[in-house]
């Protein structure tokens, strides 16, 4: 399989999980949709990996470990950014991982800086900086969730540590893990997490007896499972820049659903930045 659509396959189910989870930890208490989220999503890797084995080394889980931990500490950001700030302003602001994961991929060697390359990034940022400055101008507009200073916080950090994780896999990668094996770090390390959380968080919000959690939930996790399998294998056998701007498809469709659901609003000049993100994203895809 060409490893660049694994990126693609990533992003879309990302986008679904997204977005299916902005709904749920707003509805629900965030810690019993991560646990319960969590389990599916290792359940459905489990099935994964009768396809395509486990692969680790001693020496290799350290790494895993940690890798656990980032995405960990990253995710909890995200969630809570999503409590405090539209959907589509989060997925923007995640592109800030991008500047890091092109400097780090510069130093250490792994893309060679081509003018077709830095015409479509360059493409690709103002797509992204019109876009947010175009959200933020009709942000008065945006129905059901108003913009927090703390849910910006939030989304930076969430970017620190998923701009480091490309590195962690490829490093885990190189000490004999595959994908299944990484991704099974996490959830060593989130669900003790969530369930103690999930313990200690107070009384229950609706989700017992509720149809549509146990919907979400399971939703989400087969969306996690899938974008977490994918994009590790991306990672794996690309440079971490050329996934993560095939990744941004997920801003778009994030934005789409937004609107389509009323949750975000679109206009003209939104529009053309939208187009302009996908031409950037589409000529990346082909270098």
């Amino acid at each position: 399989m060409n490893k660049r659509i694994t990126a693609v396959v990533s992003s879309v189910f990302n986008s679904f999980c997204d977005f299916t989870l902005d709904i749920a930890v707003n509805k629900y208490l965030i810690y019993k949709v991560l646990l319960y989220t969590s389990i599916i999503s290792l359940l459905f890797q489990i099935l994964y990996a009768f396809y395509a084995g486990i692969s680790i080394t001693a020496s290799a889980i350290p790494i895993i470990l940690i890798y656990g931990l980032i995405i960990l500490l990253g995710y909890l950001c995200y969630v809570n950014a999503l409590k405090n700030i539209p959907i589509g302003l989060a997925a923007l602001l995640e592109n800030l991982d991008l500047f890091i994961v092109l400097i780090i991929d510069i130093l250490l060697g792994n893309l060679i800086l081509t003018s077709k390359f830095i015409f479509l990034f360059v493409l690709f940022i103002i797509s992204i900086i019109w876009f947010s400055l175009e959200t933020n101008r009709i942000k008065d507009e945006i129905k059901f969730k108003k913009i927090k200073f703390i849910g910006i916080v939030f989304i930076l950090l969430s970017v620190l540590f998923y701009g480091i994780e490309p590195y962690i896999i490829k490093y885990a990668n190189t000490l004999g893990a595959n994908e299944v094996a990484i991704n099974f770090g996490y959830s060593v390390v989130a669900i003790p997490f969530f369930f103690f959380k999930s313990k200690t968080s107070g009384a229950s919000k609706e989700e017992n007896n509720d149809k549509k959690f146990f919907h979400l939930v399971v939703l989400i996790g087969l969306f996690e499972a899938i974008y977490y399998i994918f994009g590790t294998i991306g990672y794996i056998y690309e440079a971490p820049i050329i996934v993560n701007i095939i990744q941004e498809i997920r801003v778009f469709l994030l934005v789409i659903l937004s609107v389509i659901f009323k949750t975000d609003k679109m206009n003209l000049k939104k529009a053309i930045a939208i187009l302009l993100g996908m031409i950037s994203i589409t000529g990346s895809y082909f270098i």
